[in-house]
Formats: C-alpha cells, sequence, structure tokens
C-alpha cells in the first residue's frame, strides 16, 4: 500500500531525530509501533468478518451458478427475449427461406438470372421556372473516358 523506500525511511528517521530528539525518540517509536500494529490487527480483523459475511450469505454458491454455462445461457435468453417473441421470429423466418429453397429447387434446374438491359440515361430536367424566365442552360456534356470505348479485337 504505502511504498516507502530506505532513503524514505532513512529521511523519516532523521526528522525525527532532529525534532523529537535522542533521549525521546525510542519512547516515540515504541509508540508508533504499537500503533501501526494495532492498525494492522483491526485491518486483519475486518478482513476476516468479511469473508465470514461472505461465507454466510452463500454469495459463493450464487458465483458458482452465475458462472454455469447453462444457466447464464438460460439467464441471458430470458434477459433478451423474455416472451420468446424473437425466437418465434427467427424460426418463421428460417421456415420461409427454407420454404423458398425447396420450391426453387423442386423445379429440377435451377433458373438461371436474365439479364435485363438498363434503361437509357436521360436529360435531367429542367425546373418550369427556368424555361418560362428564358435563361439558356448548356446541354448536359458527358466525358469519354478509355474504359467506354469498345476495345479491338486482337486476332
Amino acid at each position: 500500500m504505502l511504498d516507502i523506500g530506505w532513503t524514505e525511511l532513512l529521511l523519516i528517521g532523521t526528522i525525527a531525530l532532529v525534532v523529537v530528539g535522542p533521549k525521546d525518540l525510542p519512547r516515540v517509536l515504541r509508540y508508533v509501533g504499537y500503533w501501526v500494529g494495532k492498525a494492522r490487527s483491526m485491518a486483519r480483523e475486518f478482513q476476516r468478518a468479511i469473508d465470514q459475511y461472505a461465507k454466510e450469505a452463500d454469495l459463493e454458491d450464487v458465483k458458482k451458478a452465475a458462472t454455469a454455462p447453462s444457466r447464464a445461457k438460460n439467464a441471458i435468453r430470458e434477459a433478451i427475449d423474455p416472451k420468446g417473441a424473437l425466437t418465434k421470429s427467427m424460426s418463421d423466418t428460417e421456415a420461409s427461406i427454407k420454404d423458398g429453397l425447396k420450391d426453387a429447387g423442386s423445379g429440377g434446374k435451377a433458373k438461371q438470372a436474365v439479364a435485363t438491359p438498363s434503361p437509357p440515361a436521360t436529360a435531367p430536367e429542367v425546373p418550369a421556372a427556368a424555361v418560362s424566365s428564358g435563361a439558356a442552360t448548356p446541354a448536359p456534356t458527358t466525358a469519354v473516358t478509355d474504359d467506354d470505348k469498345p476495345k479491338a479485337q486482337a486476332g
């Protein structure tokens, strides 16, 4: 707890020797030692009392019960989903996914996805206020990059 090294202890002893004096120093050290011992015994007794109260309250059994995996699992499940609605929802979702997979697999062959062409890009609409005011709007331009150009095949 208290980290007092030899240098600090020597400094305290020197100051005590100067303040108390060499004649009364042994009596003061005996008195300080008595009270330090009394404080240690009180701390030891306090620790024993706490340990005894813990045993009487069966806190060790509670600790063992809380760390048991099956009980802990049930306690967590009960805390998260007390009415079982989440579990029911998950099982219903699982069943519908399995039914969907059965329906897809019952046709014999797996259906291949057909790629549909995307609609052509259209020019953005000009607000009516801009048209009525006669403001000229520039035509939209697109930059052509090397990625957009078709590549010639070497033959």
